[in-house]
C-alpha cells in the first residue's frame, strides 16, 4: 500500500492562499507561509494542522487483476499468432520524472512540466508552480519517498507482447521436394496501451529509471523435408 499526503488543489491566487491562512503545515519551512501556485493539502482530520495524521492510502503497488490473452488465426496459407498481457489496479511513481517536477536536477526537466505548471497566466491547473529544489515541498513531502498523491500514476496497461505473421509456401513450387516451408516474422514487446508516463508499467511502486523491455524483431523459417 502507498500512504502519502493528498493534493486537494493548487492555490489559484493570493485570495485562495489567504483562505487557508489558519492552517499550520508542519512540513513547510515556514508552517503558515504559502504562495499562489503551491499545493493545498487535504486536512483529513480537520484539525487545522497538516502532519502525518493527514496521510491517506491512495493505492497499491501490485495489480488487482492481471492476465493475458493469446490467439492463433489461420487463413489459407497465412497464419497470425498474437499474445498479449495486462494488469489493472496498481499505481506507479516515475522517480526520474518526479525529480524533474521537483527541480532537484536542472537537466531532468521535461518541457511538458513547465507548460502545465501554475503561472499567473495558467492558474487553472493541478501542477504546482515550477520552483528550484521544491522549496515548498509541493512534490516531495519531507523526502523523496513521500510523494504528492498527484504524481502517482495508474499503471493499468495492455501489452502486445508478441506477434508472429507466417506464410506456408506451396510445396508445388519446389516440385514437392519438401513437405513444408514456412517463413515467419516475429515482433516482441511491440506496444503498450497505457497512461503511465514512464516506459515500463509492469512494475508498480517507485521506478528509479529501470530499462524497459527491449522491442525485438526476428525473421526465420521452418523447413520439413
Amino acid at each position: 500500500m502507498i500512504i502519502t499526503y493528498v493534493q486537494d488543489h493548487i492555490y489559484r491566487d493570493q485570495a485562495d492562499v489567504d483562505r487557508d491562512a489558519h492552517i499550520h503545515d508542519e512540513l513547510l519551512p515556514n508552517p503558515t507561509k504559502r504562495y499562489p501556485g503551491d499545493v493545498a493539502w487535504k486536512d483529513v482530520n480537520n484539525d487545522g494542522v497538516i502532519n502525518t495524521y493527514d496521510q491517506q492510502v491512495i493505492g497499491r503497488t501490485t495489480p488487482d487483476v492481471y492476465g493475458g490473452i493469446s490467439t492463433n488465426l489461420n487463413y489459407k496459407n497465412w497464419g497470425l499468432y498474437l499474445k498479449t498481457d495486462y494488469a489493472l489496479g496498481h499505481i506507479i511513481y516515475n522517480h526520474i520524472r518526479g525529480k524533474g517536477f521537483g527541480q532537484t536536477q536542472g537537466n531532468l526537466n521535461p518541457t511538458d512540466i513547465v507548460l502545465k505548471s501554475w503561472t499567473p497566466d495558467n492558474r487553472d491547473t493541478d501542477v504546482p508552480r515550477f520552483v528550484f529544489v521544491d522549496e515548498q515541498n509541493n512534490i516531495f513531502r519531507g523526502n523523496e519517498e513521500t510523494v504528492n498523491s498527484r504524481f502517482w500514476e495508474k499503471g493499468d496497461y495492455l501489452a502486445i507482447r508478441e506477434a508472429t505473421l507466417s506464410y506456408n509456401l506451396p510445396t508445388n513450387w519446389f516440385d514437392n521436394a519438401i513437405k513444408n516451408l514456412e517463413i515467419y516474422v516475429t515482433g516482441s514487446n511491440l506496444y503498450y496501451f497505457k497512461n503511465y508516463s514512464g516506459p515500463a508499467p509492469e512494475k508498480g511502486g517507485y521506478q528509479y529509471g529501470e530499462f524497459p523491455m527491449p522491442r525485438t524483431f526476428s525473421l526465420g523459417f521452418n523447413l520439413t523435408l
